[in-house]
């Protein structure tokens, strides 16, 4: 029989996966033990921002404690230093590959830099004395030209149809409007 053979085979398959789950369990274990002990480290240790050595942050006051244990910090043993120093790597090939392809930085837009000055020597309340604002006829309506119109004209047109729709968040009869719409008792809106 040709069926026993394959069977054999899979079975075979099937445990050596699983061996292979259970070992790759005992790692995934493993990695979250560590990952817990450089989260404890991480509770102790702040990169420097200076330098790229990182030092423990404390409340001794007095110095020789403090630089010892930052000093200890620095070895290139401690899994959290490693981890900072990984961290601030790949943003900074981040930060590297971003500006390469825009040219620019990547904190702002490239027609800021054309454009922008922050160099604010303009202030608005003399804007009031510089500029004229003369009251000419017809105010800030006044477009510089007599508006004309033949009324017999324009009773001929079609009259203009004209909704309106309550839109305000504080108009008391917005609910009652919309539960009339929502209940169907909404004819009489769109007929007068």
């Amino acid at each position: 029989m040709k069926i026993d053979p394959e069977i054999s085979s899979l079975k075979s398959l099937i445990a050596v996966l699983k061996s292979e789950v259970s070992n790759d369990h005992s790692k995934i274990e493993k990695l979250e033990s560590e990952i817990q002990e450089l989260k404890l480290d991480h509770k102790n240790v702040v990169p420097n921002k200076n330098d790229n050595n990182f030092h423990v942050s404390t409340e001794d006051d007095e110095n020789n404690d403090r630089n010892e244990k930052s000093e200890a910090i620095r070895s290139s043993r401690n899994k959290a230093a490693i981890v900072y120093k990984k961290i601030d790597e790949s943003k900074k090939q981040q930060q590297q590959k971003e500006e390469s392809k825009s040219g620019f930085g990547s904190s702002s837009c490239p027609a800021r830099k054309l454009f922008y000055s922050n160099e604010g020597d303009i202030q608005m309340l003399h804007a009031y004395e510089i500029i004229p604002f003369d009251n000419k006829n017809g105010g800030v309506w006044y477009q510089g030209f007599e508006i004309t119109y033949d009324k017999e004209k324009i009773k001929q047109e079609e009259p203009l149809e004209v909704f309106v729709v309550p839109h305000s968040h504080n108009d008391p009869g917005k609910r009652f409007f919309i539960w009339q719409i929502a209940t169907g008792n909404n004819n009489n809106k769109f007929q007068n």
